[in-house]
């Protein structure tokens, strides 16, 4: 991408509080999203929760789905939806978004929540953009050396908004894939897609483990190969930070991946209960910060349909 657009220091400003109300949002009763599924098979898992983010974003703000089209052809063409850490010159990320051209620091680009976020800002801020072909559009924004690359990827952009839909109606699975944590015991396709997806952002640096008896019981969706437990170190506030952050990350792709819900730091979410809320387990004797394991402060739980 090459560009010269910039944004004002307080635009920025701007953009950075409405990724914080996003990301550290507790009260949040949006239901899951229509997101990409069928049609979308050759794409992989990061690809794919990346696209579901741009639309988990854009319906956050509001933003009509001809602006989440124009921002998906826009990541298809700058970076394949992947979140690059390189490109032409100093571009960075999904949107290959420049830092000496005013989009952010290198840091802040390369969060996917952050760099999508500032593209639809900028959509937003040009002239009738909704009066526009979807290409320029996009062109508008990026101001590209390639200003005519972006409409050829409107049939897939809209097979990726378009496809699948609420992971409230998902059917039941049977277990089917050898637990990759390394058990004897098998996963469910869809936990075993969203483990492969987690794997994919690099969280798992502190081991994991998905099937396997629990003292609440032989029935529960661990050891039916529905669920997989991340360990974080509770100890260490950064660790504890890449925690939230690779949790707010599955809130964001849960419709996309089937997710039904989380337990991290003795807080629960669900797709029932959309909005963290204290963890209580009689079996655990949760809420209490003491039990380390059982309340989940050091791994989060990730349950699927």
């Amino acid at each position: 991408m090459s560009t010269t657009a910039k944004l004002s220091i307080g635009g920025l400003i701007g953009v950075l509080l409405l990724s914080v109300l996003f990301i550290g949002s507790s009260t949040s009763t949006s239901r899951p999203v229509c997101a990409p599924t069928g049609g979308t098979s050759s794409y992989q898992p990061n690809q794919l929760a990346n696209a579901a983010l741009i639309v988990s974003l854009g319906q956050q703000y509001g933003i009509p789905e001809r602006g989440q089209v124009i921002a998906l052809v826009t990541a298809l063409q700058e970076s394949g939806l992947r979140n690059l850490d390189h490109g032409d010159r100093d571009s960075l990320g999904l949107f290959q978004q420049r830092p000496s051209q005013g989009w952010g620091t290198r840091e802040q680009i390369m969060n996917p929540i952050y760099s999508t976020t500032t593209f639809y800002r900028h959509l937003l801020a040009v002239p009738d953009w909704q009066k526009l072909t979807i290409n320029d559009a996009a062109q508008t924004v990026q101001r590209s050396g390639t200003p005519t690359a972006y409409g050829q990827h409107e049939q897939a952009a809209r097979q990726l908004l378009g496809a699948g839909c609420s992971a409230g109606n998902l059917a039941p699975e049977l277990t089917s894939i050898p637990d990759p944590t390394g058990t004897n015991g098998k996963l469910t396709l869809r936990m075993y897609r969203l483990y492969r997806a987690v794997q994919a952002t690099g969280a798992i640096h502190r081991g994991a483990t998905c099937v396997g008896p629990r003292p609440a019981g032989v029935d529960d969706d661990h050891a039916a190969g529905r669920a997989c437990d991340i360990f974080f170190n509770h100890r260490d506030p950064s660790d504890v930070a890449r925690g939230w952050q690779l949790a707010r990350w599955l809130v964001s792709v849960q419709a996309m991946y089937g997710l039904h819900y989380l337990i991290w730091q003795g807080q629960q979410w669900s797709t029932e209960y959309p909005y963290w809320q204290p963890y209580v387990s009689t079996t655990y004797g949760c809420p209490s910060p003491a039990v380390i394991t059982g309340c989940h402060y050091d791994h989060i739980h990730i349950s699927v349909h």
